[in-house]
C-alpha cells in the first residue's frame, strides 16, 4: 500500500465482500464524527463570546429570534 492510508486498505481487504466494506466506512465515519463534535464543542464557547449579542432579541422580547452571523 503506496497511497498513505494502509489501514483503510487493510480494513477493506480483511472484511471481503460489501457489508466489510459498509462497516469499515461506518467505523471511519463515526471517528470523523467524534472529531467533529469534540472541534465543535470546543470552538462554541469562544464563537459566543466573540459575538455582539446586542442586536439579537431572544424569545421573551416578541421578535423572532436571530441567529448571529458566524465568521466561517
Amino acid at each position: 500500500m503506496s497511497n498513505g492510508r494502509p489501514f483503510a486498505g487493510r480494513a477493506l481487504l480483511m472484511s471481503g465482500g460489501s457489508h466489510g466494506i459498509g462497516h469499515a466506512i461506518a467505523v471511519a465515519g463515526g471517528a470523523l464524527g467524534a472529531n467533529v463534535v469534540v472541534l465543535a464543542r470546543s470552538a462554541v464557547p469562544d464563537i459566543m463570546r466573540r459575538q455582539d449579542w446586542s442586536g439579537y432579541s431572544g424569545p421573551d422580547t416578541g421578535r423572532p429570534f436571530r441567529l448571529p452571523e458566524f465568521p466561517w
